[in-house]
């Protein structure tokens, strides 16, 4: 897996002999090496995992390239694995096919309800078009809520003494605060008598939402942080 920007995939493809090239939309292909790499990954990185599948339409020349097959596999890992979809429209040609409309059936099987469409023609427009969609869904993949992890072993669970922070990598990590009016950078329980949700306030959703690399944590202390209003 490579970070983008990158000039790795131009070296890879330069490193292909004409004669071995194979045309087409090898989309299952993708999507099984995807998912066969998650679970690799969160044997040794526990955590929150998504695929966001962008292309510019169907599967095809492959040995299986229906929708469907597709599908069925974002549907078998969606629980675990949710599956964005981002179509890029042919540009505005006439009898342009139409080879995006047909993605919205790998979305609702991946969980996320919906392709989305990027028109193209404009590049400028299309770039913008593409950084919004991603940042769609990074506020629909970062959950603001998460269940209460198990205490450490040789230890009960006490609702007052939980410390919630996120940060992204390489950096200090800041601390939320329990508030169940939800004052600010705060967060609460879902239910304070009984918990097992914690769940964070708007302003602080909003500020995890917008981090291209935050994770969330929840530590239990030895003695009480606060008071859980009676």
């Amino acid at each position: 897996m490579t970070a983008l920007p990158s000039d790795d995939f131009a070296a890879v493809i330069d490193a292909v002999p004409d004669e071995d090239w194979i045309g087409g939309t090898p989309t299952l292909a993708v999507m099984t090496g995807l998912v066969s790499y998650i679970d690799e990954q969160r044997a040794s990185n526990p955590g929150r995992y998504a695929i966001v599948l962008v292309t510019d339409g169907y599967p095809q020349d492959c040995p299986d390239s229906s929708i469907e097959s597709v599908a069925e596999l974002a549907a078998s890992v969606a629980n675990a694995i949710p599956t964005y979809v981002i179509g890029v429209a042919n540009p505005p040609f006439d009898d342009a096919p139409d080879t995006v409309t047909n993605l919205a059936e790998i979305a609702v099987a991946g969980g996320t309800e919906q392709a989305l469409v990027i028109d193209t023609g404009d590049p400028t427009q299309t770039s913008r078009d593409f950084a919004s969609a991603i940042d769609r869904i990074r506020g629909s993949a970062i959950s603001c809520e998460m269940p209460i992890p198990a205490a450490p072993t040789g230890r009960s669970f006490d609702k007052e003494a939980v410390q919630v922070t996120y940060g992204a990598p390489g950096a200090d990590r800041i601390e939320l605060r329990y508030d169940s009016e939800c004052g600010g950078n705060a967060w609460f329980y879902d239910d304070p008598e009984n918990p097992s949700r914690i769940v964070l306030c708007p302003d602080a959703c909003s500020v995890v939402q917008a981090e291209s690399a935050v994770t969330l944590a929840v530590d239990f202390a030895c003695e009480p942080l606060f008071e859980i209003p009676k």
